[in-house]
């Protein structure tokens, strides 16, 4: 799994803007699809990213992921976790 640049994800998402709490990452083996949305991407037993969609299912494109570090704060307020 490798994470691509967001200029290069939204272009390879036909423009779909990301925002700063969004990620993508693209793979030779893993493959988004569909009902596949809340699963995780997990590196060395570290939470990175959920993933949120991916264009299609044949692996040709980026997945597009929510960015776990951007979210953190918000995270340990709800859940009362730090």
């Amino acid at each position: 799994m490798r994470k691509i640049n967001n200029q290069n994800c939204e272009e390879a998402n036909d423009g779909d803007l990301l925002t700063n709490r969004m990620f993508c990452a693209l793979s030779d083996t893993a493959r988004l699809c569909v009902g596949d949305s809340g699963s995780p991407l997990i590196f060395q037993n570290r939470l990175f990213g959920v993933a949120s969609w991916s264009r299609s299912c044949d692996g040709r494109y980026p997945t597009t992921f929510t960015a776990i570090a951007e979210l953190k704060d918000w995270i340990s307020d709800v859940t009362c976790i730090s």
